[in-house]
């Protein structure tokens, strides 16, 4: 497991459940389009942002998710 993906456990399993479920599809999406991309995980007090990018630079990034808690 990349550590992208451990990070993106952790934070996500502190959603609730019902929002959790609906964001793990979108990520796995993510990783099914660009398998061969960086995960970046980024948690703030908005969203949780899960990005990719050809390397493990953030200003790199294609493209972005963000999981918000509502």
């Amino acid at each position: 497991m990349s550590s992208a993906t451990q990070q993106f456990e952790f934070f996500i399993g502190r959603y609730d459940s019902t929002i959790a479920a609906s964001r793990r599809p979108a990520t796995d999406l993510l990783r099914q389009i660009i398998p061969s991309a960086h995960g970046l995980v980024y948690d703030n007090d908005n969203a949780l942002v899960i990005g990719v990018s050809p390397s493990e630079q953030e200003s790199q990034r294609v493209l972005s998710i963000a999981a918000c808690p509502r």
